[in-house]
């Protein structure tokens, strides 16, 4: 998948679909971001299993009948800038589910049952159906969600994974779940279909992925052929890690890294000039932002122009998903 800079607008949920298809407004706020300037969108996470799609203001990709809608999505973008490449966002929420009944220390997780053999073999199964669907509409590529105490997440740590099947245990099994969906998607839609992941370099949780085991699981994931690796880390509302002076939250973990697999790097960029440091170390070819781009989505283009402020306007005070938590679209309250 060639691109035309190194921006990339890291997934984040809008809150702005109807019963799980894309609407009007939907599709604006992402023709936004595509006449905005970054190179890739990807999407919030869309929902690829039945039993998980339980919250219809999220894009839902488990049944044929969705396509026509995200055909339409993908179509809007790509007339708006032909250059810009979109992906789309998939995994499972992991709600009421887990790897082996293990709560996360994170307030607003549940439990979540464990999962037997062939149910995990199911969400396999299910995911690899909805990569197909994504690329049947049009898109150009996918990025697995296996970060944020989700259920991929929840797979790859070994907090949460506790399993003695081939699905957990050693850090090959609990990579396994990926190398399936790897295995399985390369089936429906082939070998070339850009398939990348997004994956935790530090838990924030006591006995989960960190620093000293951060790199050997990024090396077990590289194995599955996997098209690039976005590196954030910590659970969805995890706090600690907005303050506005912070910038590239979790760079410590990329550059401990040592893969030939492109790296993108999310979590905190707001200047720059921080931001072409990054991009002028060996180890980041991609920047991820998303905060900074629901305030202003033409932020790359401007900066790419060299008008407008150096800085991102974005304070993180991520009023923007307190919205959605009061049923509202995602929006920067700042300037409400």
């Amino acid at each position: 998948m060639s691109v035309k800079n190194r921006l990339v607008r890291s997934a984040a949920m809008i809150a702005a679909a109807a019963n799980g298809r894309p609407t009007d407004e939907y599709i604006r706020i992402y023709r936004d971001l595509a006449r905005g300037g970054v190179s890739v969108i990807i999407t919030g996470f869309m929902i690829a299993t039945r039993a998980d799609a339980r919250y219809g203001r999220q894009i839902f990709v488990y049944d044929d009948g969705y396509i026509s809608g995200l055909e339409r999505f993908a179509q809007a973008i790509h007339e708006t800038d032909g250059d810009c490449r979109l992906v789309a966002q998939i995994g499972h929420g992991g709600e009421n589910v887990s790897p082996s009944g293990i709560k996360w220390p994170f307030a607003w997780k549940s439990r979540g049952r464990a999962l037997a053999t062939d149910e995990v073999d199911a969400i396999v199964n299910d995911i690899a159906d909805a990569i197909y669907r994504v690329k049947a509409a049009g898109f150009d590529g996918v990025e697995l969600h296996g970060a944020h105490a989700y259920l991929l997440s929840s797979f790859l740590s070994p907090l949460t994974n506790q399993r003695t099947d081939r699905y957990g245990g050693s850090l090959e099994n609990r990579v396994h779940i990926i190398r399936a969906i790897m295995d399985r998607a390369a089936k429906r839609v082939g070998p070339d279909f850009p398939i990348m992941i997004k994956v935790n370099s530090n838990d924030n949780a006591a006995g989960g992925i960190g620093p000293d085991n951060f790199p050997a699981l990024v090396n077990e994931i590289v194995k599955t052929g996997v098209a690039a690796l976005e590196v954030s880390g910590n659970d969805c509302l995890q706090e600690g890690i907005d303050d506005i002076d912070d910038e590239a939250y979790f760079f410590t973990g990329a550059k401990a890294l040592d893969v030939k697999t492109p790296i993108i790097l999310t979590g905190g960029h707001r200047h720059v000039d921080h931001i072409e440091k990054l991009l002028n170390t060996k180890e980041i070819e991609f920047i991820g932002m998303a905060r900074p781009l629901i305030r202003e989505p033409d932020l790359p283009g401007r900066w790419r122009k060299g008008t407008g402020a150096d800085r991102a306007a974005c304070i993180s005070c991520n009023g923007c998903f307190g919205a959605i938590m009061q049923g509202k679209t995602a929006y920067c309250i700042q300037i409400a």
